[in-house]
């Protein structure tokens, strides 16, 4: 039986084979960063390399991913899909980079802008649930470590979304909104809590995440994005309630439909990416306990 680093091994090397490109699908782009940003995690807690993967060659993946994103996000195209590539941007130029470098966050700064200020440019038009959630991902990563921001227009714009959303959820849930957009608004809640500390929602953020929880459990199928975003909820902890049978069971329904994907999909990469970070999570517990045992 191979063990769990021969089987990350195994499927990183493969995906760092991938060169992406302006002509990917956004899926396929943010399931690269997933995969770079879990390995470097791992890596950079200390994990032995193998086989040439360090932080080095996760940086040197993860500046190659930001340049096509950033060019990507530059083109013509839908308004949710540039944002949620300027929000992985930023996760990368953070999760994956040795050093800060001064030139990446002026063009991450300058690209943010130019998206964000477009979803609000035409108010007139209807850009859709996805861009309404994901220019939300965006203002948290713009407003991150910010202070006195309360009167900026976008941050109000922020809090008023995320308070509307406390206020129209109920027992049974938020009327008319399906369980990928519930996730969609549980996520940026959460982050809204941890990320800029305000913990008012609380309670609401856990209440929705057991609730839609359980709806997704219940439901005799479920599309490969909603599986994939309740198990980073589940696994993400922060203000969350640690839920580790949900992570579990979210990660054995990826796994497989990962074996009937084929081979060269975007959907299959995406659920590879998956893997990949169940993988690291599973060896960074490790690495966890062992240091504990150390210290008793």
């Amino acid at each position: 039986m191979h063990t769990e680093t021969e089987i990350l091994r195994t499927l990183f090397t493969a995906a760092s084979q991938i060169r992406p490109a302006t002509s990917d699908s956004t899926q396929k782009l943010l399931s690269l960063s997933r995969i770079y940003l879990s390995v470097s995690e791992l890596v950079q807690t200390g994990y032995p390399a193998w086989d040439g993967v360090s932080a080095g060659l996760c940086s040197e993946l993860g500046d190659g991913l930001f340049k096509v994103m950033l060019q990507k996000a530059g083109k013509k195209g839908p308004v949710a899909e540039k944002l949620l590539l300027v929000s992985s941007m930023y996760d990368l130029m953070n999760g994956t980079e040795l050093y800060p470098d001064s030139t990446k966050r002026g063009q991450w700064d300058r690209i943010a802008a130019k998206a964000i200020d477009d979803y609000f440019q035409d108010r007139s038009g209807d850009h859709g649930t996805d861009a309404d959630t994901a220019v939300c991902l965006c203002l948290l990563d713009w407003f991150y470590f910010s202070e006195d921001a309360e009167d900026d227009p976008w941050m109000k714009h922020l809090k008023t979304t995320i308070g509307s959303w406390n206020r129209s959820f109920t027992a049974e849930g938020w009327k008319d909104t399906d369980i990928e957009t519930a996730l969609d608004r549980i996520e940026i809640m959460n982050r809204n809590s941890y990320m800029l500390l305000d913990s008012t929602y609380d309670s609401t953020i856990r209440e929705a995440f057991r609730l839609y929880s359980k709806k997704a459990d219940t439901a005799p199928t479920l599309p490969c994005s909603i599986i994939g975003k309740l198990y980073s909820l589940a696994a993400g902890g922060d203000f969350l309630p640690e839920e580790e049978e949900t992570t579990r069971r979210m990660a054995a329904r990826l796994q497989n439909q990962e074996s009937v994907d084929s081979e060269d999909s975007d959907s299959r990469l995406y659920t590879v990416s998956f893997r990949i970070a169940v993988l690291c999570q599973e060896l960074l517990r490790k690495i966890q306990e062992d240091a504990i045992t150390a210290i008793a």
